[in-house]
């Protein structure tokens, strides 16, 4: 007999842009533990980068454990993107980025760019983001520039254009991010 189960390890979590007063130790933590202990990062460039301008999100897991980072400037450039091993491969790291490009769309940017290491060049890639330059080396590990420009196609209506749910809908989409 052939054992035809499959078993499914889905791993929920939220992201959230956080100010750093509230959740900077837990975001420091993961730094160090993934871009210095694992990635050989100086430690001085990893404790002394602490800009209060920039928005700060994290990945939380469903036991409120925070398992990701990312920060992004007020001009769309990221960085010190962390997920720590035993979270990777979860779509964690996407999402970060998506929200990274939801608020630089937020402050209509034209574009938002990562310097990333080599190793990750397929998720940006696959994102939408196009390889600039050279490769470089950074900290002992190949890196790329990736730069995604920013879509603002999309149109949202009029309340007078709608009825019914559609005005809750719209109200709900702008509601979401308490900017608007």
């Amino acid at each position: 007999a052939v054992d035809t189960a499959i078993e499914w390890a889905v791993e929920q979590f939220d992201t959230s842009e956080v100010p750093w007063e509230q959740q900077g130790k837990q975001i420091r933590v993961i730094r160090q533990s993934v871009l210095v202990g694992e990635f050989g990062m100086p430690i001085s460039r990893v404790a002394a980068d602490v800009d209060l301008e920039a928005i700060y999100c994290v990945a939380q897991s469903d036991c409120g454990q925070c398992i990701g980072c990312i920060r992004m400037t007020m001009e769309g450039d990221i960085s010190h993107q962390a997920v720590i091993p035993e979270h990777r491969d979860k779509g964690i790291g996407q999402s970060l980025i998506d929200l990274a490009i939801s608020k630089a769309q937020r402050f209509e940017l034209d574009h938002i760019q990562a310097e990333a290491m080599n190793d990750a060049a397929s998720l940006y890639l696959d994102m939408g983001f196009e390889a600039e330059g050279e490769v470089f080396f950074s900290f002992g590990i190949d890196h790329q520039k990736f730069v995604k420009q920013l879509d603002y196609d999309f149109q949202i209506p009029s309340t007078r254009e709608l009825t019914g749910s559609e005005v809750s809908d719209v109200a709900y989409r702008l509601g979401e991010d308490n900017k608007y």
